[in-house]
């Protein structure tokens, strides 16, 4: 059970990254080497028009990494007690693929509209 509850911190720790580091008010300094190579919402997103979505969809990931660690912590219930397949790999490449592109993909959507 302690291996499911590390992976479930991992997977809150993730989501907690996201929303800091790419967080546009919390930017680190604006050196145009880290804007153009390191930042991919500098080259892809205007930063200070789009803020609140960029916030909105960090929050989204935020929500969606909690929610992976709380079924990552259920799976490992009914796998230790109920003797229930073990989906823990999936969980995690799951999260991991999804992480970036929901929030981009959200970006874009709230942009057109």
């Amino acid at each position: 059970m302690l291996v499911y509850v590390i992976i479930a911190i991992g997977e809150i720790l993730l989501g907690g990254f996201i929303y800091i580091f790419y967080d546009p008010q919390r930017r680190p300094g604006k050196t145009t080497f880290y804007r153009k190579w390191m930042d991919p919402d500098a080259i892809f997103f205007d930063l200070e028009k789009d803020a609140h979505v960029i916030r909105k969809a960090n929050k989204i990931v935020l929500q969606f990494c909690l929610f992976s660690a709380l079924i990552m912590l259920i799976n490992g219930l009914l796998h230790v007690y109920f003797n229930t397949p073990d989906i823990r790999n999936i969980l995690v490449i799951i999260t991991v693929i999804t992480v970036l592109p929901l929030r981009f993909f959200y970006i874009i959507k709230k942009k057109g509209t």
